[in-house]
């Protein structure tokens, strides 16, 4: 590849793909350099690798299974925030710390970190969500409580609410 008159060779990375299949939900974690890239919410059938799983993604494997099961999980897996904006980072860091069962606004998360007229801005964090799950972009709620978009359909969203105890009907 040429530019500026410099040559230059693209840079490919490699990810392997590892998949969760469990009660009609599979999970997809796309890992490379020894962090998740990506959370995939019922990936298409490309996703195909379930052998050889280092030893970080067995561990989310068995926390994602103890979490369906109803159990209060703090996920470890280990997240590669560096593609993210400074804002979207802060967004992602705050919610992540929300308990499990509980739900917050995107007004209360964007006052949370410290831009309390950015809810918008938060709604689009949101959607952009690359780690669902681990970042539980699941809790964020409308304003007035309602149920509000989610990546993977709001079916699974209240699915992944009434998981975490939190029985939460849509005004």
């Amino acid at each position: 590849m040429l530019v500026d008159g410099e040559r230059f060779a693209p840079i490919l990375t490699y990810m392997e793909v590892y998949v969760f299949r469990s009660r009609g939900l599979r999970v997809g974690v796309r890992w490379g350099n020894g962090a998740a890239q990506e959370i995939l919410l019922n990936p298409g059938e490309q996703a195909k690798n379930d052998r050889n799983l280092p030893g970080e993604i067995e561990k989310f494997f068995k926390e994602l299974s103890r979490y369906l099961d109803g159990e209060k999980v703090r996920f470890s897996l280990p997240l590669d925030l560096d593609k993210l904006t400074p804002f979207a980072r802060k967004v992602s860091e705050e919610l992540a710390q929300t308990r499990v069962g509980e739900v917050i606004t995107y007004s209360e998360l964007a006052r949370r970190v410290g831009r309390p007229k950015a809810a918008r801005a938060v709604g689009r964090v949101m959607a952009r969500n690359p780690f669902p799950l681990v970042i539980p972009c699941h809790r964020v709620v409308g304003s007035n409580g309602s149920l509000r978009g989610f990546s993977a359909g709001l079916a699974l969203k209240k699915r992944l609410l009434e998981i975490e105890g939190c029985d939460h009907e849509t005004p």
